[in-house]
């Protein structure tokens, strides 16, 4: 069987509180008779608790592939500089700082952020005679442009273009989580060798013994009222605060309530607008264990996703949450003005004008008054579309037959 390297600077295992698709992936490769291992930095800030300590670079998984610790500087805040300084830590540890013994790769399969360690990854293709797979999951440094109004001729971001058009042309296949990433590619005047898109999947939890805490907090949701949640964080690429302007408007709207749950670094941001403008009818919950995720969404009518009104969204998202929310059957709120809207396209929800508060409003009523037949209708397109798309086994399957008909594994 063929030997695979699958390298993700911020992947992990459960142990240490990451699900990542490319644990998945490596998980479902080892399934079928692969030498696998996930390459991953020792710290980053995705992270729950510490993964390893200095000493074990290396760990076999339960399910049979290698877990591999790159050496890198530890940090706690995702903006921090220590984390640009990483990139080229974990770039070079992963060409030149690999513990010994890890077999030679059939097929090296890097997934971006960052985009330094492509440069590693095709070193590495090179030096082997082997395929190199480069994956896009964010659109860099589009995103630095339209999120962070990063100027096009910043240094870093001229910087970060430039490999970003190097993987593009030397890649043998480029993947993306994007529909529309080819789109970009080639308004880029790159024709790349080929694309294969590999949307985020999700994958069902396992059921818990509910906690006394977790009792009460599932009984705050349980109620007569027509009830809207969000689960995730609180960042501003989530777009909380349009759906907090949206309570607003309709705070005399006594048969409606919105449920918050997650954390970020605008929480006490949110959390103070409600209190300034009197919002009883929003509830902050806290963050919450994911196995408690499926009791939450079994309890509340309409889920919320909201996003920027940026260009590059003309190429689709990604958001684990939409694959999430459609996995678990609910009806989606979706406040979005970009291409490949799926929501709309399964007839999962209903999708409103991106950065709006009156159309996130308008929504809301318009939800609310469907009879309940409707509401469950959204929900079982949504479920039925996510089987049809997000189920790791089927994404893995998409992967694993592109993979045998190149010849590059057995």
């Amino acid at each position: 069987m063929s030997v695979i390297w699958i390298v993700n600077q911020y992947g992990g295992i459960p142990r240490v509180g990451i699900h990542s698709r490319h644990y998945q992936l490596a998980r479902r490769f080892a399934d079928k008779g692969h030498s696998v291992f996930l390459f991953s930095a020792n710290n980053h800030h995705h992270k729950s608790c510490d993964s390893t300590s200095r000493n074990i670079e290396r760990e076999h998984v339960q399910f049979g592939f290698d877990m591999v610790w790159l050496f890198t500087f530890q940090y706690k805040s995702s903006q921090s500089i220590i984390r640009f300084i990483n990139w080229f830590i974990f770039a070079f540890s992963l060409v030149f700082r690999r513990p010994p013994n890890i077999p030679k790769p059939d097929v090296i399969y890097y997934s971006s952020l960052s985009l330094i360690g492509s440069l590693a990854a095709e070193l590495i293709s090179k030096f082997y005679g082997i395929p190199y797979i480069y994956e896009e999951r964010d659109i860099w440094p589009l995103t630095l442009h339209e999120i962070k109004s990063v100027s096009r001729y910043n240094p870093v971001a001229v910087f970060l273009s430039l490999i970003q058009r190097r993987a593009y042309r030397k890649a043998d296949l480029v993947i993306s989580t994007l529909p529309g990433l080819q789109d970009h590619i080639r308004s880029k005047n790159i024709v790349e060798n080929s694309f294969l898109w590999l949307p985020n999947g999700c994958t069902e939890l396992t059921p818990i013994v509910l906690s006394d805490a977790d009792q009460r907090i599932l009984k705050k949701i349980k109620t007569s009222k027509f009830s809207v949640c969000y689960v995730g964080s609180f960042g501003r690429a989530n777009r909380i605060d349009v759906l907090l302007e949206a309570a607003r408007i309709l705070r005399d709207q006594p048969d409606v309530e919105f449920f918050l749950f997650g954390f970020g670094v605008l929480s006490e941001e949110y959390k103070l607008f409600v209190r300034e403008n009197g919002l009883t009818n929003v509830h902050f919950l806290g963050p919450v264990d994911r196995s408690l995720v499926p009791e939450i969404y079994s309890n509340v009518d309409v889920c919320y996703l909201g996003w920027g009104d940026y260009k590059m969204y003309k190429y689709g998202v990604s958001a684990n949450k939409l694959s999430e929310y459609m996995f678990f059957g609910k009806p989606i709120l979706q406040s979005y003005s970009g291409k490949y809207d799926f929501v709309e396209q399964c007839g999962g929800g209903i999708t409103v004008p991106a950065c709006d508060p009156k159309a996130v409003a308008t929504g809301v009523m318009i939800l609310q008054q469907l009879n309940n037949a409707k509401l469950i209708k959204m929900g079982q397109n949504s479920s039925e579309f996510a089987e049809r798309h997000f189920d790791y086994d089927l994404i893995f399957e998409k992967l694993n037959q592109t993979l045998k008909d190149k010849s590059w594994i057995d």
